[in-house]
């Protein structure tokens, strides 16, 4: 967790980016902040602070603070798991219609990459599930 030093020292030096921010009582506002965020980790108090001076035009009250902690602690992670991952089969129609398509692509000479054949696709397939089978 931070201590009021640490708080204290990332307040001073916010404070330096932003020339305008005169509080009428600034040890009282220090001590807010000290006893509001002294609850978190240096570290992600840190982040949180220096995102808020890249995006605040005031000086960042404590709930903006508190928000980007926030934001900071519930940023999405994507998920990596083998499900995941995988590909959504395509339905045999539409797997027909880009086959044709490319196809027309290839005749047109607009299409110059390798693509194996329905022949070779189903050979694939079938391999590879003799494969998951043990065979």
């Amino acid at each position: 967790m931070s201590t009021k030093l640490e708080i204290n020292n990332l307040m001073i030096g916010l404070s330096a980016a932003y020339p305008d921010f005169h509080p009428k009582n600034l040890d009282a506002t220090i001590k807010a902040y000290e006893e509001s965020l002294q609850g978190f980790p240096a570290d992600l108090l840190k982040k949180a602070v220096d995102r808020c001076r890249d995006t605040c035009l005031f000086f960042p009250k404590i709930a903006e603070i508190r928000k980007a902690i926030n934001e900071i602690t519930t940023a999405s992670v994507p998920n990596t798991s083998a499900a995941y991952m995988e590909k959504t089969p395509l339905s045999p129609a539409m797997s027909e219609y880009l086959d044709n398509f490319r196809q027309a692509m290839v005749d047109a000479g607009k299409w110059h990459e390798y693509r194996p054949s329905k022949e070779q696709r189903a050979y694939e397939q079938d391999r590879a599930a003799a494969m998951d089978r043990g065979e």
